[in-house]
């Protein structure tokens, strides 16, 4: 019992920090769009491209996840994501957030998706239903 709690300590931490830090970016996108003096249609766009891309990233990382494994995915999309956010610190333009924002949603549920099914993995036989 204390090796599975050694082994899923890792997944989990990162899930909540993921959880926060993108629920607070979310938000703050939001409130800077506002302060730039964006629409409502603008904002909307931005933040509707995020659930666009995170949509299609649930459904279609398991292929490509399978390919590269779970720590190369898990390391592949934490990268884009970093470079998502610096990328949005040096150009705002609230066009190119659209896309930004996308492939930001992308990146994310495939996160999820690769914690989720990383601790799967780890799981001990005895707790997974046949």
């Amino acid at each position: 019992m204390h090796s599975l709690f050694r082994l899923s300590i890792a997944p989990l931490l990162s899930i909540a920090i993921l959880m926060l830090g993108s629920g607070y970016y979310t938000t703050f996108i939001s409130m800077r769009l506002y302060q730039d003096g964006q629409g409502a249609f603008i904002i909307g766009l931005v933040q509707g491209a995020y659930y666009a891309g995170f949509l299609i990233g649930a459904l279609k990382i398991e292929a490509l996840m399978h390919r590269i494994r779970h720590i190369r995915a898990y390391a592949f999309f934490t990268c884009i994501c970093t470079a998502i956010v610096l990328l949005q610190g040096l150009y705002i333009h609230p066009y190119a957030w659209v896309i930004e924002r996308f492939i930001m949603g992308l990146c994310i549920a495939s996160l999820y998706v690769v914690i989720v099914s990383w601790l799967l993995i780890i799981a001990p036989e005895s707790s997974k239903c046949t």
